[in-house]
């Protein structure tokens, strides 16, 4: 049995928190989000809560807002978006599907020691970790502007950090820190430097960051095609509430 929607707009709300988009507009229950095209998490339709208007005459009104933009038409959906059958109409509207991605979460139990000692942390955002995660994700760098004014507009305590080797930095991500809750994002490492384990280091740092700063649970979003990243997050202890996907016009 799946996760309740109550769990889902839940979690789901934090992410928007986490990751606000630019402008995000209200319309008739769903939210839709605009951040000049950077990752399709803050540019989509977010169909959360009950419609009153025509179907048909709101995802046109949709099309025509997006494309006006300059941007494509793109719907994530849960299990509990609403209408119930959206995922249906969109498909028979010619959206495609693309990137599965679960939605996971951990319950705060266990000592996060990581063994490697060298990290850079940041509770507020600065243009070295962002010169760090920009060099270890090309399409961040190529739209550095757009992230600096999505991470800027983030509310919650926010941790940036950094993992460095022999003084150099080899992995990077950030974790926002909500209520009991703590989220990671965007954690990358260096291609030639991956399979060495960094990737959890950087995972139990930020974890016992915020177990450290009041944190009982945590979750993260992972691709379902991210096989490494899904082995990782089993291997911490992440159980997958729900999955989210997109539908792209």
């Amino acid at each position: 049995m799946g996760a309740s929607s109550s769990i889902i707009h839940y979690l789901e709300g934090l992410s928007f928190s986490a990751w606000p988009s630019l402008h995000t507009l209200v319309y008739d229950g769903w939210l839709l989000r605009f951040s000049d095209g950077f990752t399709k998490r803050a540019n989509s339709i977010n169909p959360l809560f009950s419609s009153t208007l025509s179907l048909a005459d709101k995802i046109s009104y949709c099309e025509r807002l997006y494309s006006g933009r300059g941007l494509k038409v793109i719907f994530k959906l849960t299990h509990a978006s609403s209408p119930t059958n959206l995922d249906t109409i969109l498909d028979d509207r010619g959206y495609d599907e693309i990137d599965c991605t679960s939605v996971q979460t951990l319950s705060l139990t266990a000592d996060y020691l990581p063994e490697h000692e060298d990290f850079d942390v940041f509770t507020t955002l600065t243009d070295t970790w962002v010169d760090s995660f920009c060099s270890l994700n090309k399409a961040a760098a190529k739209n550095r502007s757009a992230l600096v004014h999505i991470l800027e507009r983030i509310l919650p305590p926010t941790f940036y950090v950094s993992l460095l080797v022999k003084g150099k930095v080899v992995s990077c991500g950030f974790a926002v820190l909500d209520g009991s809750m703590i989220s990671f994002y965007d954690i990358f490492t260096k291609v030639s430097q991956r399979k060495k384990g960094y990737g959890e280091q950087i995972m139990l740092h930020l974890l016992h960051l915020g177990k450290d700063n009041g944190a009982t649970s945590a979750f993260l979003q992972v691709m379902k095609n991210n096989i490494a990243a899904l082995r990782l997050y089993k291997k911490l202890g992440f159980k997958e509430e729900y999955i989210y996907w997109y539908r792209v016009k």
